[in-house]
This record gives structure tokens, sequence and C-alpha cells, in this order.
């Protein structure tokens, strides 16, 4: 596809949105500025009739709560399946620090059985071939918006060969490398440097902040990789794209689980998400991590909303 041809797939299954928010979209899409999104917006836009606003649907808040949240659930019974050995793989596409990764967590924590790892931040093509090593008997290597793998060939590779389809997946790494030895896997012992070949039986876990599908519709070098990490895995899109989205699962999970564990009353709850949604588009970055560092400085006392703006807000 061509970038007009994105921009007009972007602008036809948003025009209900924002022009803004739409702009947005085509920007990451297109992984390009806003004003050559919005370039990109006055031309598309030109190119589709305008929709009679009786034909216009728009979600109400319980709506897009009740689609949000029907998808988080179905995160859980998928990391379930991903530690039970029944799911080898699961991609769950999804805004940063919105909750993707906290359940999760929990489970592992309250299992002692299954052999895991969560890498976080960056990991080389090697790091993941150790991490894969260690959880070949049944393990889970979960990785956390660790973005930057996603633009490695040598990680895409090795993810692949994973999370192959095939009754035996083997894994090779047949680079010279002093961490490597030409031994049998089922011969190692710790310490001993890593088989170049080793049976890989676990199971992998991506969340991540890349949209795999914008990625494959744009045709590039990469494509093919993205289409084949998502071909092996269960795919899941949380579906939050849009501040509107994004506040609404803020909203939920704020008032109903994390100020009542930080000890805020619903009181004083109801003022932070007010001043939150009041300057939501102004806040650097919008997320459930933002609610607790805006709880930290309510609890300073005084001037707590001066001190937010000057923080954790964008300058103009």
């Amino acid at each position: 596809m061509t970038k007009t041809e994105i921009a007009l797939q972007v602008y036809s299954d948003n025009r209900s949105m924002a022009r803004a928010e739409v702009v947005r979209l085509i920007a990451d899409s297109l992984e390009t500025n806003i004003a050559n999104a919005s370039t990109y917006f006055a031309k598309v836009s030109s190119m589709v009739p305008a929709v009679p606003a009786e034909a216009a649907i728009v979600e109400s808040d319980d709506e897009i709560l009740h689609r949000i949240s029907t998808r988080f659930n179905m995160l859980d019974k998928m990391a379930h399946g991903a530690l039970a050995g029944t799911i080898r793989s699961m991609i769950c596409f999804g805004a940063p620090g919105v909750g993707k990764t906290f359940g999760i967590e929990k489970m592992l924590r309250d299992q002692s059985e299954v052999e895991y790892d969560i890498i976080k931040g960056s990991c080389t093509a090697a790091g993941l071939y150790h991490a894969l090593f260690h959880a070949r008997k049944g393990g889970i290597v979960i990785l956390d918006d660790c973005d930057s793998i996603f633009d490695d060939e040598q990680t895409l590779n090795l993810m692949k060969a994973a999370l192959d389809s095939t009754d035996t997946r083997n894994i090779s790494w047949r680079k010279m490398a002093t961490w490597v030895d030409d031994i049998d896997e089922g011969d190692w012992v710790e310490g001993d440097k890593i088989p170049k070949t080793f049976e890989f039986k676990g199971s992998m876990i991506l969340l991540t902040n890349i949209d795999m599908q914008a990625r494959v519709a744009k045709a590039s070098k990469m494509s093919a990789h993205f289409q084949a990490l998502m071909s092996r895995s269960l795919y899941l899109d949380l579906t939050m794209k849009t501040n509107r989205e994004i506040l609404i699962r803020i909203k939920d999970v704020f008032m109903n689980h994390m100020a009542p564990s930080m000890g805020v009353n619903q009181y004083d709850a109801a003022e932070i998400l007010a001043f939150v949604n009041a300057n939501a588009d102004r806040m650097t970055d919008l997320s459930l991590r933002l609610m607790v560092h805006v709880v930290d400085i309510f609890k300073l006392g005084g001037d707590w909303k001066e001190m937010v703006s000057i923080t954790k807000m964008k300058l103009s």
C-alpha cells in the first residue's frame, strides 16, 4: 500500500473521531510528524464523501468501556492459556501505561511452577537466545514494551522459530560467539556455554505499543516479519487509540482499584480525575502511571495542581 492508501484507510476507519485524533493516528501509521499527517488528512478527506449526520455511529462511554473491558478479560484468558502451555504465542497491542502488564505479572507471582522471564526495555538477539534457552522446557518469555526488538531481523527470526506451528521447534545460533558451544542440549549443566541448537517447548507473550496490523499494511521491508509473527500468534488489539478511550480506561481502573489501594477517598479521587480529564491534551503522558504521580503530588498537600502543571504538562 502507498502512504496515501494507508492514510485513506486510517481516515475511513476513524471518520467519527475528532480531526486531531485522526491526524495523530495517520502520523502513527505512517511514522511521520503531525504536519505531514495533516497534509495527508486534507488530501484523503477530500477523496471520501461526507458521512450524513444520521449515519455516523458514535459509541457512548459505557459502550467504549464494555469494549475495552471485554478485551482486557480476553487478555487474562490468553495469559492463562500461555501459563497452561496451551497457547504458544500471544501478542497484545495497546497504548503504553494502560495496564497490559499488571494482570499477567500477578498471575506469574501467584504461581511457582512455571519458569518465566520478563524482559523490559531492550534486548539483543543474543539476549533473546539466552532467554529462550532457559525457558525451553515449558517456560514463558514475556517481552514487555521491549519494542526495539522488532527493528532487528535477527530477533524477529528467532521469535519466528520459537513460535513455529511445527511439532518440533528447533532454535539455532550458528554464528561465531564465545558463549555458544557445539554440545548436546541434554548434556548441558548450569555454568556451561549454551548449545548452538536446542528444542524450544515454551511460550512467548509479546506486550507492545506497536500496531502490527498497521506495520503489515505499510508493505515495508519488515512487514513480512510482522505478518509471520501474527500468523503464529493470537493477536489482541486493546482498541485504545484515542485520548477519550484511554481516559475511559483510566477512570475505570483509577476509581475502582487504584484510588482505594492508594488510600485516596472517592471525593478526592473524583477531584484528581476531573483535573486530569480537563487537562488531558496537555499531559506529557496520559496513562495509569500518570495517575500514580498525580496522587503522590496530591498527598504532598498545598497547591498540588500547580505542581502537576509544572511537572507533568507540556509547556504549550
